[in-house]
């Protein structure tokens, strides 16, 4: 899931059935929102962002879907994902809504995953780094395929390495 989708993502995984589940292989968090409200960026006020949606699409209060969101955060940190299912964060530290913090807690609670810190987003006119404009397809997909769920990682993804050593070579 992307921003807060990842979160809904997360907390409806502990709410699956479990022959659904079992065949639940990949959790991918792109720019996803899985720490704590501490973890957004300064300025970054989501009560106010839910009051700007609420015109286009129908919610509720604003203050009751934070609320909401601070419950399903504590308890995607405490009960994680289960053990079987790879978990992969992919955050940029240019993001404009969320720290990296946000994508190290969340993998500190689980303790495994694969979280990938991608330097190749560049702010462009109109486009937020947050939306991870300068991920290809390719990378997408090879990230689905990774499984290794028990692991810790953290890796870099930069396009100052010589072309021979980048993440994203063929």
């Amino acid at each position: 899931g992307h921003s807060a989708g990842a979160l809904m993502n997360a907390y409806s995984v502990q709410h699956v059935h479990s022959d659904i589940l079992q065949k639940v292989r990949t959790y991918l968090s792109l720019s996803g929102f899985t720490g704590h409200f501490e973890d957004v960026q300064p300025g970054v006020d989501l009560e106010s962002y839910f009051g700007h949606i609420r015109q286009f699409i129908a919610m509720g209060d604003p203050k009751r879907n934070v609320a909401m969101m601070s419950d399903m955060l504590d308890s995607i940190q405490e009960k994680g994902i289960p053990d079987h299912i790879m978990t992969t964060l992919v955050l940029s530290p240019g993001d404009e809504f969320f720290t990296l913090a946000n994508a190290d807690l969340f993998q500190s609670s689980l303790g495994r995953g694969l979280r990938i810190i991608d330097k190749t987003q560049e702010k462009k006119d109109g486009e937020d780094i947050h939306d991870l404009h300068n991920m290809r397809p390719e990378t997408f997909i090879r990230l689905l395929a990774i499984h290794r769920p028990a692991q810790k990682r953290s890796l870099v993804a930069s396009n100052t390495l010589p072309k021979t050593e980048r993440v994203e070579k063929k």
